[in-house]
């Protein structure tokens, strides 16, 4: 089985871990990872990483990511999603400009308290665990970013919006906050994540079509590492440097930043050029 990446559109129910379980059963290979939790009762864009690619997946974790969400006023639910138990009542009177200012202010929100039902680990334990343990306990607040917030329709008190945010943002977070800020309560009801980085979920498959691929010994889902980086420049190297490079000695090259290497035409791995010295990254094919 080669090293790469798929991308799949998850669909509303299962877990992130299920989704590596099943392509671990599909591709008869234990070492398969995903770059970013998708909650269950979320939808869209996983990516998975197999083989040595696994290395690289906070090359991707880190990357900003898209959604379409759907949140719902006058009420809060424990798990800050419609998937919880309704904890909290409140009337909701906001007029839909006020919901678009609200909408479009996201974007100067730099902090966030995650939902204590979340895989974050509080002193060992992940924060799920002891919420359901009656644990009492605080969620630390964290550093986030909100690239963009587009305010889409606001009917029969649900909130439909787009946002692209950074790693570590909770979109059941930013529902509990738009729903304080307008002077009532607030669920996220709907989230399906469209891309990550220059990632679309366009370009995804469902598990059901990746079962027929895999039945038909059909695996050009699998995009390999050399056509997963496309914004990587491309450094071919000489006869000279490529006898230091499989050797593990650094280069010395201008430039900086990571680089895609080959050595007559042949893709030999990631490069990462930093201080005037070009040194294997991450992930390197034998020569």
């Amino acid at each position: 089985m080669k090293d790469g990446f798929v991308l799949i559109n998850k669909e509303s129910g299962p877990t992130s871990h299920r989704i590596v379980d099943i392509m671990r059963e599909l591709l008869k290979i234990r070492r398969i990872g995903h770059t970013g939790t998708l909650d269950p009762m979320a939808e869209g864009l996983m990516i998975i990483c197999i083989g040595r690619a696994t290395k690289l997946a906070n090359e991707i974790l880190n990357d900003k990511k898209g959604y379409e969400a759907k949140i719902e006023f006058g009420y809060e639910t424990d798990t800050l999603d419609r998937l919880g138990n309704i904890v909290k009542i409140d009337s909701f009177y906001a007029k839909s400009e006020d919901i678009k200012r609200e909408v479009e202010s996201l974007i100067d929100m730099k902090k966030q308290i995650p939902p204590k039902i979340s895989s974050i680990k509080i002193n060992g334990m992940k924060a799920y665990k002891k919420a359901r343990l009656n644990h009492d306990f605080v969620m630390p607040e964290r550093n986030i970013e909100i690239y963009r917030s587009n305010y889409i329709n606001f009917s029969q008190n649900t909130l439909q919006l787009s946002l692209e945010v950074s790693k570590g943002t909770y979109i059941r977070s930013i529902a509990r906050d738009l729903g304080y800020s307008l002077n009532s309560l607030a669920t996220l009801v709907y989230l399906k994540r469209v891309s990550i980085g220059n990632h679309n979920l366009s370009s995804s498959l469902s598990i059901n079509q990746i079962e027929q691929m895999v039945q038909n010994n059909d695996f050009s889902f699998i995009k390999s590492v050399e056509d997963f980086f496309p914004s990587y420049e491309q450094i071919n190297l000489s006869e000279y440097e490529y006898r230091k490079y499989i050797n593990g000695i650094p280069i010395p090259l201008q430039g900086t930043g990571k680089k895609k290497i080959y050595f007559k035409n042949k893709f030999l791995g990631l490069g990462l050029i930093k201080e005037s010295l070009l040194k294997s990254y991450k992930y390197k094919i034998s020569g």
